[in-house]
């Protein structure tokens, strides 16, 4: 019997069932969607903390060796000058390797041109 009544319905009916069953279709992989993005920016995020922990942890270990090698410069230079002369020299040429280098840095930062939106100016703050 249910065949029966199956076969008698109206195209209206049946255009009226595909359109519900598409419309939960698309909720459904709408969602799925929003999963999968979600679950991707989850092990981005986990990834990407896991990254910088390694990163400071290796510029503070940097720096210690660098710091205990002017320590070992300075330890050397004593050998020639006065403690406080050599502390200063190892100083000055610490100072003038920060300046050199961040001088380069900036020159390098100067070069990047950003992109901004083309409606608004960034320097006058007005449309173009």
């Amino acid at each position: 019997m249910d065949s029966l009544l199956e076969s008698e319905r109206s195209l209206g009916s049946v255009v009226h069932d595909v359109g519900s069953n598409l419309g939960r279709i698309v909720q459904a992989e709408v969602l799925l969607a929003k999963i999968e993005v979600a679950d991707h920016m989850n092990e981005a995020a986990h990834v990407t903390a896991g990254a910088a922990n390694e990163l400071v942890g290796g510029v503070v270990f940097g720096h210690l060796a660098i710091g205990f090698a002017m320590l070992g410069v300075m330890r050397g230079l004593e050998t020639v000058f006065a403690p406080w002369v050599a502390a200063l020299i190892v100083a000055l040429g610490c100072a003038v390797t920060a300046v050199v280098l961040t001088k380069g840095g900036v020159k390098q930062i100067k070069k990047v041109r950003l992109l901004w939106p083309t409606a608004v100016h960034p320097s006058t703050g007005s449309s173009k």
